[in-house]
């Protein structure tokens, strides 16, 4: 078998590659579909003509419009989408609200927060 084949290479290295193609742009379409029918109660992407379909949602509204891009190269990155607010997990979206308390409770009380967001 030469060097370099796909039956040589190692468990790690194809679960590597099976990631990087799962976060591909057009399986990211695919999530985009998957999300929006799930948070819209079984309606499908391309059938909805309502804009509000996601403002129930408002984590949503931000990234499955993007994920659903039918350009590939206008959809986020994969690191992006698994980074984005909708997909945090309790502890994270606790963790965010604490971060958030803080700095507006550290906040001078003329209303500017630009030299604390700095």
């Amino acid at each position: 078998m030469p060097s370099g084949s796909p039956m040589e290479t190692s468990g790690l290295r194809m679960s590597q590659l099976s990631l990087e193609r799962l976060l591909m742009p057009k399986y990211l379409l695919g999530l985009g579909n998957l999300l929006f029918f799930c948070i819209c109660e079984g309606k499908k992407a391309y059938e909805e003509d309502d804009p509000e379909a996601l403002v129930h949602v408002p984590a949503a509204v931000d990234i499955i419009p993007r994920l659903l891009d039918p350009s590939p190269g206008k959809r986020p990155a994969a690191w992006d989408v698994v980074r984005h607010p909708l997909v945090w997990d309790s502890e994270e979206r606790i963790r965010f609200l604490k971060e958030a308390t803080d700095i507006l409770l550290a906040a001078p009380t003329d209303g500017t927060l630009s030299p604390i967001l700095d």
